[in-house]
């Protein structure tokens, strides 16, 4: 029992010099999150998986304050945090890991995103470009912005079977995304939402939003096949 004791206090002691001396502390927890599900443990009741995922909860908000507050010396308390799920999930056989790639995949996104919206923002009025931000609109206005722009009490049918108050609120919907110059694109649906949509006919033309606004912000309840199926049947029966 003491051999085992000694041996596992080396192992931690072996594996907390080697976390430590690498430094890199965003790079070790975030292929600890991405590679442990991977792995092969017995935790039938998911007490396990739980456990880690608590962890690396305590891990990211450790790595947020420290990069609020510039207190760097705090990232020494990482290293524990990556040997404690190592003694949870550890396994004899070599793992099959990868680098971690989702941070890098969600900066080269956000960038995207970013650089989309700031030319959108280009295209607007100097009246409602000064009054609108990449962050504001992300944060306070996409989401009640495409609520607007996909108005689910117009019917998708020629104007003249429409009522005067759909002809209003179709008006009031082209005057808007005039005012913020939004406009649609020719796209084509994804075999995902041919599938999920089987109620969108082939010759219905495939539009977007120009800029993709849909993109940036999307809601399971209210999938994008179905906003552009109806802005697609819309447009065909009005031209």
């Amino acid at each position: 029992m003491a051999d085992c004791n000694v041996s596992g206090d080396k192992d931690i002691g072996s594996l907390f010099s080697l976390i430590s001396n690498r430094g890199d502390y965003d790079v070790t927890m975030d292929g600890i999150h991405e590679n442990f599900l991977k792995l092969s443990y017995h935790d039938p009741m998911l007490h396990k998986t739980v456990k880690c995922l608590d962890v690396l909860g305590v891990s990211d908000y450790l790595t947020q304050y420290v990069y609020r507050t510039q207190h760097m010396s705090l990232q020494a308390y990482q290293p524990p945090i990556a040997i404690t799920i190592s003694r949870i999930v550890a396994q004899v056989e070599k793992p099959n890991i990868e680098w971690p790639k989702a941070l890098q995949r969600c900066r080269t996104m956000l960038l995207e995103k970013k650089d989309t919206l700031k030319t959108w923002q280009n295209r607007m009025p100097p009246l409602i470009s000064r009054h609108l931000s990449v962050e504001s609109f992300v944060g306070d206005i996409a989401s009640p912005f495409l609520h607007i722009l996909s108005p689910l009490n117009l019917r998708p049918v020629a104007l003249n079977l429409m009522s005067e108050r759909e002809k209003n609120e179709l008006v009031q919907l082209v005057d808007t995304m005039v005012a913020y110059s939004v406009t649609y694109k020719n796209t084509k649906f994804e075999p995902q939402e041919r599938a999920n949509g089987s109620i969108v006919p082939m010759d219905i033309p495939s539009l977007s939003f120009d800029p993709p606004i849909n993109d940036i912000i999307s809601f399971k309840v209210l999938p994008n096949f179905f906003i552009l199926f109806f802005h697609s049947s819309l447009f065909s029966h009005c031209t």
